[in-house]
């Protein structure tokens, strides 16, 4: 977690001042396939500013090495909101199927981009990036 912060906030602060607690039980009988899946860790930040900091620089951690290029970090959402968020998804996916048009998920609302066949984006879109979730093929 201090590699992680150092990259990500170039020393602004120190992680001692985050709390992090590991999500998930232990298991008992792990075996060599259990000891590869690690499991996931739950970070709360102390304010909304120190947290923007590490989401906005986190295109950083993929040049930092073997340790960063696996790791997948995103906002905490509820289970109501990971519920609603799964169904958009579904429902961008059966739109986007068989056509010539992509819908993605811009801060849990769907819009419409043309793309060409290969799948590039002829269309930009104005959204801020931050709070983009897009559907891949």
């Amino acid at each position: 977690m201090k590699q992680l912060t150092e990259h990500t906030t170039e020393g602004q602060y120190q992680p001692e001042s985050l709390q992090v607690r590991r999500l998930g039980s232990k298991h008992k009988n792990e075996t060599e396939t259990d000891e590869a899946r690690s499991r996931p860790l739950l970070v709360t930040f102390p304010d909304e500013d120190k947290k923007a900091s590490v989401m906005k620089n986190l295109y950083k951690l993929k040049t930092k090495g073997e340790p960063f290029r696996e790791m997948i970090i995103k906002h905490d959402m509820s289970r109501e909101d990971r519920e609603k968020e799964r169904l958009l998804q579904k429902e961008a996916r059966e739109k986007t199927a068989g056509t010539n048009f992509k819908f993605c998920l811009h801060s849990k609302r769907s819009t419409r981009r043309k793309t060409n066949h290969q799948g590039k984006k002829k269309e930009r879109n104005d959204q801020p990036k931050s709070d983009t979730y897009v559907l891949e093929k």
